[in-house]
């Protein structure tokens, strides 16, 4: 193994302890408690405040389960359910939005050296909605990180990241 990728994986190894020893530290129960009863408080407000808390979380890669599990136990299971849609689709349209227009071009430099990130891009952009489908599905690559890897992908020629083609597709 070369002395710079050993580097470069000792520096990720080190970032990943860091940051898993920083969630372990901050006192996540309290906080979560302290919001349920802040959002209690704000009645009808309520679902809209947690839903814009839920998109800035969300853009900034915090996990959304914890979130999820309390917009439940706060407004029950069914404004609970749409609160958490709402803002999980806004979250991901915000993330998409910022690595369409804001890091497309950083990352075009990288992916034509990443032959890894390069058939990601290219099967993306040929198989659309399919690819994108399957990567939903799978729990390998976190909901919140892949909003902003589809952004990343390459746009097809006509200026959209996918488009579906009901005439030719085939759903037999």
């Amino acid at each position: 193994m070369k002395r710079d990728t050993i580097i470069k994986y000792g520096a990720d190894a080190v970032i990943a302890i860091s940051v898993l020893l920083l969630m372990r530290a901050l006192p996540m129960q309290a906080m979560s408690e302290s919001l349920k009863e802040w959002i209690e408080t704000l009645g009808v407000f309520g679902p809209v405040i947690f839903a814009l808390i839920y998109v800035v979380a969300a853009v900034c890669l915090v996990p959304g389960s914890t979130l999820t599990l309390l917009a439940g136990a706060v407004f029950g299971l069914g404004i609970g359910f749409v609160t958490v849609s709402v803002g999980s689709v806004a979250a991901a349209a915000v993330s998409f939005l910022i690595a369409r227009y804001v890091a497309r071009s950083k990352v075009e430099s990288v992916a034509k050296s990443n032959k890894k990130f390069a058939a990601i891009d290219a099967a993306i952009s040929e198989g659309g909605w399919k690819i994108v489908g399957l990567l939903r599905l799978s729990p390998v690559v976190p909901f919140n990180l892949q909003n902003y890897l589809f952004g990343l992908t390459a746009q097809v020629e006509n200026g959209k990241s996918m488009e579906i083609n009901f005439d030719s597709a085939d759903f037999e």
